[in-house]
C-alpha cells in the first residue's frame, strides 16, 4: 500500500534529520540541483548546464574559473564518453531507489551522478533513464513478489507487494525533495520561533479506552494502586508455588449440610411449652 499523504508529509520533514556534515553537503547539492533545474526554463540556448551553475555563482564573488569549467564540460561532451555517462544516469536512478529514512545519502550521491551524465547528454536524457531506472527496479521487484503474497511467513525476510510499493514511494519523496531541500530547511528555521508547541507529557496519562496501558515516560501500571499490584504479585507467586509442587492445587468445594445433621435437631435448653 502506498503511504498516505501525512507519512509523505513526515517524510519530507524527516529529509533534513541529517548528520551536522550532511546536513552542509545536502543545502549545497539542493541549492546546486535545484537552480540548474530553475535554469531549464527559456530557451534552448540560455538553459544551464550543471557546471554552469558554480560557475555564474563564483563569478558573482569575483572567483573567475569559466575556463576551467568550459574546458570540463567538452571533456564530458565528448562523444566516446557518452556509454559511461549513460551508467552513471542509471546508477543514480538506482541509487535513488536505494534511499530510505535511515540512509539519506545515496538521494544526494544520485543527484550528483545524474549532474554529472546532464553535462554530456543533456537535462532531459539524464532525468528520464534515472527515474526509469527507480521506477524499473520498483516495477520488478513488485512483479517478483506477486508470487509470494499467498505463502505463509517465515523467519526470512522475503518481497511483500504492499511493502515494496511503500518503499518505492519512500525512495521517489526523499529523493525528489532534495532540490527543494534548502528552501525547506530555512522556511522551518524562520518560522520555528514562530510555531506554538504542545507541552511535554511529564505525569501519568490515561488512555479512555485502556486507563492501565498508557503511561507517559515508564512502563504501564495499573490505575489501582499499589495495593492492586501486591495482590497481583501474590497471587502468581502463589500460583508459582503450586506448580513447583505438581500442579496447581484443586480448590475447596463446600458442601451443603444434609437434612439430618446435628445441627438441625433442636436444642432441648431453648425448647418452650
Amino acid at each position: 500500500m502506498l503511504p498516505r499523504w501525512q507519512e509523505l508529509t513526515l517524510l519530507v520533514q524527516r529529509a533534513s534529520d541529517r548528520p551536522r556534515w550532511q546536513q552542509v553537503q545536502a543545502v549545497i547539492i539542493s541549492l546546486w540541483s535545484g537552480a540548474w533545474i530553475v535554469g531549464q526554463i527559456g530557451p534552448p540556448d540560455t538553459r544551464l548546464s550543471p557546471l554552469d551553475v558554480p560557475g555564474r555563482a563564483l563569478e558573482t564573488v569575483g572567483v573567475d574559473v569559466r575556463d576551467a569549467l568550459h574546458s570540463a564540460g567538452e571533456f564530458l561532451a565528448e562523444p566516446q564518453r557518452r556509454t559511461v555517462l549513460l551508467l552513471c544516469a542509471w546508477v543514480a536512478g538506482l541509487l535513488w531507489a536505494a534511499t530510505t529514512e535511515h540512509a539519506q545519502y545515496t538521494a544526494l550521491a544520485g543527484w550528483l551522478l545524474v549532474m554529472v551524465a546532464a553535462e554530456g547528454l543533456g537535462y532531459h536524457q539524464a532525468i528520464y533513464r534515472a527515474v526509469l531506472a527507480l521506477v524499473g527496479l520498483v516495477v520488478l521487484l513488485y512483479l517478483c513478489s506477486l508470487p509470494l503474497r499467498r505463502v505463509p511467513m517465515n523467519r526470512r525476510p522475503r518481497l511483500l507487494p504492499r511493502d515494496v510499493l511503500s518503499a518505492g514511494a519512500t525512495a521517489g519523496a526523499l529523493s525528489g525533495i532534495v532540490p527543494l531541500l534548502a528552501i525547506g530547511m530555512l522556511t522551518t528555521r524562520v518560522c520555528r520561533p514562530y510555531l506554538t508547541r504542545p507541552p511535554a507529557l511529564v505525569g501519568e496519562v490515561l488512555s479512555p479506552i485502556r486507563p492501565e496501558s498508557t503511561r507517559a515516560g515508564g512502563p504501564a501500571r495499573s490505575s489501582a494502586g499499589p495495593a492492586f499490584d501486591r495482590s497481583e504479585q501474590s497471587d502468581q507467586r502463589s500460583r508459582s508455588e503450586q506448580q513447583e509442587q505438581g500442579g496447581p492445587a484443586r480448590p475447596e468445594i463446600d458442601i451443603p449440610d444434609q437434612p439430618g445433621a446435628e445441627h438441625d435437631v433442636a436444642d432441648p435448653a431453648r425448647r418452650t411449652d
